[in-house]
C-alpha cells in the first residue's frame, strides 16, 4: 500500500488526507476479474486510538457481466452484535445509484470516502472513534444474485480517568496536572479524548484540566451543583481557558497497556513495602492508577482493593456487585473521608483484603483511560497490614 498506517489513522492531520490516500492508491481500483469478488486485505484485528478515525477496508472488483444489462451494486454495512447467543446485524450505511443513507445512530461519524467516484473500493472512514466502537464490522456488496461479503474486526485502544491530587480536591496547577498524569503512564487527555468518554457515557462531576489548558467535566446526567455552562442538558461542561497557575482536578489520557496486570492469590499476602518487594523480585514494579485503568478496560475484574504505585488503593470492577462500589462497571477509589478526598491513613492496621497491581519495569509506558465511580472507606488502612497480589507480565 502506499497508503502507510491506513487503517490506524492517528498519524492522519484530516479526514481529507485519508481520502485522498485511499482514492489515490493504486490497490484500491477496480480489477480486471470478470464478475463481482471480493478482496479480502490484512489479517487480524484493525486497531485504532480513542478519538482518532480510522478506515475499515472493504475492496472487491467489478467487471461487467457478458450480455447482461449495466446492475450498480449495493453496499451494506452493519455492525454485529451478538445478543443472546444470536449474531444480530446493527444496520450503519447503504449505498447504491450514487446515494448514500446513515442510519440515524451513525450520522456524522461515518463515510464512504471513494464512493461513488470508485465503486469497487467501499472503505469505511469512522470516528471520532469511541470505545464502544470496538467490535465487528460486515461489510457487504451485492450485485444481482451475486453477494460477496468481508468481517473486519476493530479494536478501540485508549481510556480517559479523572485524577485527583492525594491532599485535596483541585490542588493541581497545570504543569502539577501534566506530572500527576505522567507519573500514571499517561498523558494529560485532550478535549476530544474527554468528549468521546462523554458520548460513551462517562459521567464525572469535577473540574479537570485538559492538554489545551482548558478546564471541563463530563455530565450525562444534569444535577444540582454540576450544571456548569450548560444548564440542565448533558454535555462537557467547560470553565474555558485558565490561568496556568489556577488549581483543579486533571483528566489523563492511557493509550495502551503492553502488558498483563494478573492477581495473585491470599496466599501471597503482602505489606505494602513487601508488596514492592515482592514486584522487584519478578522484574516488575507496582502499577500506575492508568495501567489499571487499562487493564480494567480490557476486562480486568477484582473487588479486592489494593496499592498502586503513586500510594493510592483502587480496584477495577466489570461485573457491578453487592459491597463492590456501586451499580455500574468502572474503577474503584478508596478516599479517607467521605467527599472523595485523602489518601488512606497510613498508621493503622488494615480492616480489608488488598491487591497490589505490578507493572513489569522493562515494559511499555502507556499513555490515559476511563473511570465512572469511587468509593469511599470510613476505616483507617495500614501498608503494615498483608494484603494480596495482581501481578503484571509483559507481552
Amino acid at each position: 500500500l502506499t497508503c502507510p498506517g491506513l487503517y490506524n489513522l492517528s498519524s492522519f492531520p484530516s479526514q481529507d488526507s485519508l481520502m485522498r490516500c485511499v482514492l489515490d492508491d493504486p490497490y484500491f481500483k477496480d480489477g480486471e476479474t470478470e464478475g463481482l469478488h471480493m478482496q479480502k486485505v490484512g489479517s487480524g484485528s484493525v486497531r485504532a486510538v480513542l478519538a482518532e478515525l480510522v478506515a475499515l477496508p472493504c475492496l472487491f472488483t467489478l467487471q461487467p457481466r457478458p450480455g447482461a444489462a449495466r446492475d450498480i451494486p449495493r453496499i451494506k454495512w452493519t455492525k454485529v452484535r451478538t445478543a443472546s447467543g444470536q449474531r444480530q446485524d446493527l444496520p450503519i450505511l447503504v449505498a447504491k445509484d450514487n446515494v448514500v443513507r446513515v442510519a440515524k445512530g451513525w450520522q456524522g461519524r461515518v463515510s464512504l470516502p471513494s464512493y461513488p467516484r470508485r465503486r469497487a473500493n467501499a472503505t469505511l472512514l469512522l470516528g471520532p472513534l469511541r470505545a464502544s466502537d470496538s467490535g465487528l464490522y460486515r461489510c457487504q456488496v451485492v450485485r444481482g444474485i451475486e453477494d460477496e461479503q468481508d468481517l473486519v474486526p476493530l479494536e478501540v485502544t485508549g481510556v480517559v480517568f479523572h485524577y485527583r491530587a492525594a491532599r485535596d480536591r483541585y490542588a493541581l496547577t497545570f504543569a502539577a496536572a501534566q506530572e500527576a498524569c505522567r507519573l500514571s503512564s499517561a498523558t494529560i487527555a485532550a478535549p476530544r479524548h474527554l468528549q468521546a468518554a462523554f458520548e460513551d457515557g462517562f459521567d464525572n462531576c469535577d473540574a479537570g484540566w485538559l492538554s489545551d489548558r482548558t478546564v471541563r467535566y463530563p455530565i450525562t446526567q444534569s444535577r444540582p451543583g454540576c450544571y456548569g455552562d450548560r444548564s440542565s442538558l448533558p454535555g462537557v461542561r467547560s470553565y474555558g481557558r485558565r490561568d496556568p497557575q489556577e488549581l483543579y482536578d486533571v483528566y489523563c489520557f492511557a493509550r495502551e497497556l503492553g502488558g498483563e496486570v494478573f492477581y495473585v492469590g491470599p496466599a501471597s499476602r503482602l505489606t505494602l513495602a513487601g508488596a514492592r518487594a515482592q514486584c522487584r523480585r519478578q522484574g516488575a514494579a507496582l502499577a500506575s492508577v492508568g495501567q489499571l485503568h487499562l487493564a480494567w478496560h480490557e476486562g480486568l475484574d477484582q473487588c479486592d482493593p489494593g496499592w498502586l504505585a503513586d500510594g493510592s488503593v483502587r480496584y477495577p470492577i466489570q461485573t457491578p456487585r453487592r459491597r463492590c462500589g456501586g451499580p455500574t462497571p468502572g474503577v474503584r477509589t478508596v478516599y479517607r473521608f467521605a467527599n472523595r478526598t485523602g489518601q488512606v491513613w497510613w498508621h493503622h492496621p488494615i480492616q480489608h483484603t488488598w491487591l497490589v497491581t505490578t507493572w513489569p519495569i522493562s515494559g511499555h509506558t502507556s499513555t490515559g483511560a476511563h473511570s465512572h465511580l469511587s468509593l469511599s472507606f470510613s476505616a483507617q488502612q495500614s501498608p503494615e497490614q498483608a494484603i494480596d497480589l495482581f501481578s503484571l507480565k509483559p507481552h
